[in-house]
């Protein structure tokens, strides 16, 4: 699970082409039934340390860009 991956490796792990990517392929109906093409998962910290995962999703792909991928680092 991506989600197991980024708070692992206390850092955010992105998915920019989630429908074709091979490491969540039990997930891609379901994604294709929700609409998303991207998603994006990052760690939140309290005092330096990982409390637990922010998961967000878009309906296109390459929607992290390193700009979107950096203001989400600032904010959780």
């Amino acid at each position: 699970m991506p989600t197991d991956r980024a708070v692992a490796a206390e850092s955010h792990v992105i998915l920019n082409h989630f429908l074709t990517d091979e490491s969540v392929q039990p997930f891609h109906e379901a994604a294709t039934r929700a609409g998303f093409q991207s998603a994006g998962y990052f760690v939140i910290r309290e005092k330096g340390q990982v409390i637990g995962a922010l998961n967000l999703y878009a309906d296109e792909p390459d929607f992290f860009s390193p700009e979107v991928q950096a203001t989400l680092n600032d904010m959780v």
